[in-house]
């Protein structure tokens, strides 16, 4: 009866069917306080010289044209042997482009945005975070800067996990929640599905902590992206245990939107910038008042 009830509680939930960007997973990073030990990424630095041209790499079988986020994106294989020592022979990367100006699709609308993905990876790994690698890349093809953000999947060859986002448990845990707008995402039905899974003993880590640094890392950073579909857990099957994937997707932060004038003008301007970050404040305040 225990071995059922197990299947039951685990089935409401884990989602039943692997979301389309899900993938093997196997090892991973060296987690926070040395809570979860899997292969560790942390000493990985690139070089101002090293910038890597994915014009040669395989695109994914599975994603020629990555389906989330607003950026362009798609999934690579890394060549054998790797370009540099940091990159990993045979593992998947995501290739990030900026995103381009709706007026004109040739530009960019944010063309530094690809560096604060960079900057965000090298703050949070000073703070001691596990984030998946970021590095500076190019398509010599296209002429196109981006970024590789290393997949937190697939590290070896086992299959035994899948990573299901957030959005599927806000789906299954709130009526009628729209994933597209996402607009009553929240934290208070996360804590929620958290204690659930830490009551059920399948929880391998302490998601109060995971939580709490990832929060001042999205503050510190000022991200304002940390939606339904960047964050996610990745389960153990057989087994039935779960852990909150990396932090990934990190580029929303750091004023990528500001264009050099106006950066320049809250430097000098301490008005200014006080006002960027209050209009921020009421934007987000407005947002939950409305869910």
């Amino acid at each position: 009866m225990r071995k059922l009830a197990l299947k039951v509680n685990v089935s409401v939930i884990r989602p039943q069917s692997v979301d389309p960007h899900c993938g093997k997973a196997g090892a991973g990073f060296l987690f926070c306080a040395g809570q979860i030990k899997m292969i560790d990424r942390r000493e990985v630095w690139q070089e101002p010289g090293q910038v890597i041209d994915i014009a040669g790499w395989d695109i994914h079988q599975d994603y020629e044209v990555f389906p989330v986020g607003a950026r362009a994106k798609s999934l690579r294989v890394s060549p054998d042997p790797a370009p540099f020592d940091f990159c990993l022979a045979r593992h998947r990367y995501l290739f990030k482009e900026a995103i381009k100006s709706a007026k004109n699709p040739n530009q960019p609308r944010y063309p530094d945005q690809y560096w604060a993905e960079v900057i965000a990876f090298r703050v949070g790994r000073l703070m001691g975070l596990t984030l998946p690698p970021v590095f500076v890349a190019i398509d010599s093809l296209s002429d196109e800067p981006g970024t590789v953000n290393e997949w937190f999947l697939g590290y070896n060859d086992e299959n035994d996990e899948r990573f299901f986002p957030g959005g599927d448990y806000m789906q299954r845990r709130i009526p009628d929640f729209d994933r597209e707008k996402g607009k009553r995402h929240n934290l208070f039905t996360i804590i929620k599905l958290s204690r659930v899974l830490e009551r059920g003993g399948w929880l391998s880590h302490d998601w109060r902590l995971y939580w709490g640094l990832g929060l001042c890392f999205d503050a510190l950073i000022g991200n304002t992206d940390r939606h339904q579909e960047n964050w996610g857990l990745i389960w153990t099957e057989g087994n039935p245990t779960a852990r909150f994937a990396p932090y990934f997707d990190n580029g929303t932060s750091l004023g990528h939107e500001l264009q050099p004038e106006k950066m320049q003008r809250m430097v000098h301007d301490p008005n200014e910038f006080v006002a960027f970050l209050t209009l921020r404040r009421r934007e987000r305040l407005l947002q939950a008042l409305e869910n």
